[in-house]
Parts: structure tokens; C-alpha cells; sequence
């Protein structure tokens, strides 16, 4: 146990924005397993693989629940919409971020959202979206040869774009489309307050019975404000792609096409989908755009590799034959492969392990986990 002051706990302030080196020196001075309380959250730090593996993975189904972060997912939540009229049985704390899959607890019904896209995001069912992903990656690859400098956007609104075709079958006509700035909004509410220490109300719940009107209740405001977005974000496309099989027969090729197509659709069902295509956006349009940067940040800060990973790539398509690798597979056309590829794997999958939490290889030892705490890895 870390130590701590009565009430405050262990303050953080010093470790903000880099707390994995902080958790890295207590484990060489508490152990691979550390407990802290904070501003009065509990917290619970595994340092090793096989601590996070055997708590997170094989007993997932008792430590899976989320925090209890009383502003995202109550304040950003309790706005009573129409969408109730169309389905009687979901009350008024159903609307909002405590539908999304990253924040809600571990229950019958969040399960059932992640298994739904699980299924749709599947190997075997990912191989009918290489199409769009080989057009986003052909305009972006273009981009990067007309501005260089702005490879950051480039990679950003590739995507974007590909993701929200992914998940509703709909490319933005432009990087001011009415859709897509009202996601990222969303993206940005979530940002604020999802990060710990933000909201004064996530350490004093009893603040949210304080009415909105009142000096220095922006929070409040703040909440239901972000509530309306979240919910406009899950409502607008999805129904957009309703609207579409209702005319046209067909919904087109998409996650949420898919889930239109499912049996038994009810309007529970079709709230649960609802905020199933919406994590599809908002778990791929940022974590695949982080990992890419990192990718390039390291052929920037290592030319060697880059060099001989793109030899390496051009003989494999053949000098003579050149021209940019696509899917193997019924959706893309074949590769012109004169042999396997040995290091251009190697360099992706080593971008993907950039700065990975140490580990020490040892045994998860014998300790209680108190139920409502917070893990970190």
C-alpha cells in the first residue's frame, strides 16, 4: 500500500499526464500489486502481465465493471429523451454515457452490445470492409505526397473517414460534414470527463443534486449539454441508415446495416445497437490513428529499419511491376509476391509494442481485491 494522508489519500499531482512511471517505482518498493487511495477513490495497480492477465482476463467476469465516475455516467446520462416513448421498459437513467460500452458495468446487456460487435468486427467478417479501407488509404497516400507537413491530419481524417463507413456505411463529403464534427464534439466531451480529477463531483457525489442553475454548477451544464450530444451522435447516422432500408430496401454495407438485418429486432434491441455503432467509431477513429503515429515516429527516429523495411517491401512487389500493396483476399486484389516478408512485420508489430508496461514475470501472489476498486495497468 502506497502511502497516504487521511481523506486525501495519495495525491497524483506530481505524476499527472505520466503516472506509469510513478506505479513502476512502487512496485520496486510495494510489490507487483499495488493498492492507493486517492481523493476518495480506491485504486488498484497491476505491474505485471500475469497480475492483469489473471484479474482482467481469466476472472473478467467479477472485475470487469467500470468506475463509478458519477459525472460521466450520471450527469452526461439524465436526460429524459423521446426515445423512451418508442421503448416504455428503459428508464430515464438509461439515456446517455452510461450505454456506452467503456463505461458500463459488466451485465447481461453489455455483453450482449460487445459480442455484437465483436461479431461484426470479427476475422471473419472484416475482410468485406479492405475496400474502403484501400480507397482511404490511396487518398491519404496522396495527401502525403502533395503536404508532407500535415501528415498528422492526413492520417487523422483517413481514419475518420474509414471508420465512419465502417460503422454506418456513410463517407463524410467533407471535413466539415455536419456528422462529423458533431462526433468529434462528442470525442472531446468525453475526453474532459473521463479524466480523472476533472470534476469536483466524481470525489464529492452528493455535488450532482445541485441544480444546474446554481453559481458555479457549470459542471451541470456541462453534463447535460454533453448528454444531448452523445445522444444526437447515436441517434443521426444510425437512423440515417434506417431511413435508407426503409426506402431503398438494403441499408447498404455496414455495421449498422448488419445489425438493422438481425432477427427479432425490438426497440431495446435497436437501442443497444445504437450505442454499439457508436463505440465502433469512437474505439477505432482514435487508438488506430494513435498507433500510426507511433509507426511513424519510429521509422522517423530510426532510418536504418525504415530503409531496409522498404527494400524489403519493393522487392516483394517486384521493381517492375510497382505499385502499392493491397488485401490478400476476395474483397482486394492479389499482391504480386515473390517471397515472404520478414522484417516488414517485425517493424509493425514493434510499433505496436512501443513503450509497453514492464513486467517482471513473476506470480500473481495471494492478495483480496476490494470489490469497487479501480485497476490500473
Amino acid at each position: 500500500m502506497a502511502d497516504s494522508y487521511p481523506w486525501i489519500g495519495t495525491p497524483l499531482k506530481h505524476a499527472k499526464g505520466a503516472r506509469w512511471f510513478l506505479y513502476t517505482e512502487w512496485a520496486k518498493t510495494y510489490g507487483d500489486i499495488v493498492y492507493y487511495m486517492s481523493y476518495g477513490r480506491d485504486y488498484v495497480v497491476l505491474n505485471t502481465y500475469e497480475s492483469a492477465r489473471d484479474l482482467l482476463v481469466l476472472r473478467s467476469r467479477i472485475y470487469s465493471d467500470r468506475p463509478k465516475m458519477t459525472m460521466a455516467r450520471e450527469l452526461c446520462g439524465l436526460i429524459p429523451l423521446v426515445r423512451r416513448t418508442a421503448c416504455a421498459n428503459v428508464s430515464a437513467h438509461s439515456v446517455g454515457y452510461d450505454n456506452s460500452i467503456a463505461l458500463a458495468d459488466s451485465t447481461p446487456r453489455t455483453v450482449f452490445m460487445r459480442k455484437a460487435v465483436q461479431t461484426e468486427l470479427s476475422p471473419k467478417n472484416l475482410p468485406r470492409f479492405q475496400g474502403v479501407q484501400i480507397k482511404e488509404n490511396g487518398l491519404m497516400l496522396g495527401k502525403l505526397l502533395e503536404n508532407p507537413a500535415d501528415f498528422m491530419d492526413h492520417v487523422r481524417i483517413m481514419m475518420a473517414y474509414s471508420v465512419f463507413a465502417v460503422a454506418y456505411g456513410y463517407r463524410p463529403q467533407s471535413d466539415n460534414d455536419e456528422l462529423l464534427l458533431m462526433i468529434k464534439k462528442m470525442m472531446e466531451d468525453f475526453a474532459v470527463f473521463a479524466t480523472p480529477g476533472n470534476f469536483l463531483v466524481d470525489i464529492l457525489p452528493f455535488l450532482k443534486h445541485v441544480p444546474a442553475w446554481f453559481p458555479g454548477a457549470e459542471f451541470k451544464r456541462f453534463g447535460e449539454a454533453a448528454a444531448v450530444r452523445i445522444n444526437a451522435v447515436c441517434k443521426l447516422p444510425f437512423d440515417r441508415v434506417k431511413a435508407r432500408k426503409a426506402a431503398e430496401g438494403t441499408a447498404g454495407l455496414s455495421v449498422t446495416a448488419s445489425f438493422l438485418e438481425m432477427p427479432d429486432l425490438t426497440p431495446e434491441k435497436e437501442h443497444m445497437f445504437r450505442w454499439s455503432s457508436e463505440a465502433v467509431y469512437a474505439a477505432g477513429s482514435d487508438t488506430t490513428v494513435s498507433a500510426i503515429y507511433t509507426f511513424v515516429l519510429c521509422m522517423a527516429r530510426n532510418p536504418d529499419v525504415q530503409a531496409k523495411a522498404y527494400a524489403e517491401l519493393e522487392a516483394w512487389l517486384g521493381a517492375a511491376d510497382m505499385r502499392l500493396p493491397t488485401f490478400r483476399g476476395p474483397r482486394g486484389p492479389a499482391v504480386h509476391r515473390q517471397g515472404p516478408l520478414g522484417d516488414v512485420p517485425l517493424v509493425r508489430a514493434r510499433a505496436a509494442r512501443f513503450a509497453p508496461p514492464p513486467h517482471a514475470g513473476r506470480r500473481l501472489p495471494g492478495l483480496h481485491v476490494p470489490q469497487g476498486d479501480d485497476g490500473n495497468r
